[in-house]
């Protein structure tokens, strides 16, 4: 799938082309956005900085990492 600048993942995956700057604060909770490029992981939730990303889901939607905090915060 193809994520824009300014929006968010929908899915975890691995990036195949681009490389941007992605804000992880909703996941990680880390503070500085997080330089990204062709075999880095991205997390659901996180947003995209200002480059075009091309990813590879590598996880189901029940199976993402928001997913995980999500059922052990219930």
């Amino acid at each position: 799938f193809v994520v824009k600048p300014g929006e968010k993942f929908p899915l975890d995956g691995e990036v195949t082309t681009g490389r941007s700057d992605v804000n992880q604060a909703p996941i990680t909770g880390e503070s500085v956005p997080v330089p990204k490029q062709p075999c880095d992981p991205v997390f659901a939730g996180s947003i995209n900085g200002d480059g075009q990303l091309t990813v590879r889901s590598t996880k189901s939607a029940d199976s993402t990492m928001i997913a995980r905090i999500i059922h052990m915060v219930t």
